[in-house]
């Protein structure tokens, strides 16, 4: 349950603490995220939320009140947008191969932004720093390791082609122009 998930993140991270990284060690507790963002916004009037992950982990968020890995980014985009903290716009994709990013619903769609990994393939970082620009200074960055080559990590789940320096480029990009609030 996502309350469950927010009590127990809530329990493991002090109130002073005005950010907070992350590391799981497992893709199947990647739904946490959910909790440590809500935790995050804490300080913040409204932020960015980056998810750099071969899937979108929003499948099936509109219809189904639980809380899993496939679907935690449509609840955080629809339980912190009701607080006017987070809105699809402000959601950015980078990653998720097009079959995944085509679940999400149409009028949603047309507010975030993905991109996808043949897009990062082409060196196109300038249009991510734009988008990074245009969006709110606070900023949760989430990263699935799923995302990257076979070569360049281990995931027990299928992956993405995104190699280390295109990762930590982009990693560099939101440092500079953002506030991180959280991370995982």
């Amino acid at each position: 349950k996502k309350e469950t998930i927010e009590e127990a993140v809530k329990a493991a991270i002090k109130p002073e603490n005005k950010r907070a990284l992350v590391v799981y060690g497992s893709g199947s507790f990647h739904h946490y995220t959910y909790g440590l963002s809500r935790i995050a916004q804490r300080g913040s009037n409204e932020f960015t939320y980056i998810h750099i992950d071969h899937h979108n982990d929003w499948f099936g968020s509109s219809i189904d009140p639980d809380l899993i890995c496939g679907n935690f980014v449509g609840h955080i985009a629809r339980n912190t947008a009701n607080k006017g903290i987070i809105h699809p716009r402000n959601i950015i994709f980078i990653g998720s191969k097009p079959a995944h990013y085509d679940l999400i619903n149409d009028a949603t769609k047309e507010q975030t932004i993905a991109f996808k990994e043949n897009h990062i393939r082409d060196d196109n970082f300038r249009e991510i720093r734009k988008v990074l620009a245009d969006n709110p200074e606070d900023a949760y960055l989430s990263i699935d390791l799923d995302v990257m080559a076979e070569e360049e990590a281990r995931t027990s789940y299928s992956r993405g082609d995104l190699r280390k320096k295109e990762l930590l480029h982009i990693v560099d990009m939101v440092k500079s122009s953002k506030n991180l609030i959280g991370a995982d």
